[in-house]
């Protein structure tokens, strides 16, 4: 990695840092004041996603902030007839607009099973929204609605695991 995109990360991780702090400065000076603790948040998630975009973009390495399952390492699979099988990492990520939230809540509603309680579940949040989708469909957001929901961009590796 270059000194300069170090540099990069380093200035971005500061940023990080600060909206972390005014973060918790709103939050200790008054909670209750939802304008200025959402702005605090918008500003905490736009310094993630620089960070991790800059990490991904320098070094191809994924979000450092996704959260990793500590799983036991399995014992290792045996290929069929001898055969050696190879662990491949994929990671994808994507930036999804919610254009129109109750068309999206309606194509949700379409794609569950008739009184599926799951979907009582689901909050007006956007998030919750989207979450669901990938969750119902395995996720192929180029195939909505681009006026429902948006792909802003896409991003994906794929390596095999060390």
């Amino acid at each position: 990695m270059a000194e300069e995109t170090a540099d990069d990360l380093l200035t971005l991780a500061d940023a990080l840092a600060d909206a972390v702090r005014l973060h918790a400065l709103q939050l200790h000076a008054d909670a209750d004041d939802s304008v200025a603790v959402m702005s605090a948040v918008n500003a905490v998630t736009d310094a993630v996603r620089k960070y991790a975009d800059a990490c991904f973009t320098a070094t191809r390495w994924g979000n450092p902030f996704a959260v990793r399952k500590e799983e036991e390492d399995p014992a290792p699979e045996k290929s069929p007839k001898g055969k050696k099988s190879t662990t491949v990492t994929v990671e994808a990520k994507y930036r999804i607009g919610v254009r129109d939230l109750r068309a999206a809540r309606n194509l949700l509603a379409r794609r569950g099973a008739p009184g599926d309680p799951c979907l009582s579940e689901v909050s007006d949040s956007p998030v919750d929204v989207v979450t669901a989708l990938f969750l119902d469909d395995g996720w192929n957001p180029s195939t909505y609605d681009q006026s429902v929901i948006e792909l802003i961009d896409e991003e994906w590796s794929c390596k095999p695991q060390r």
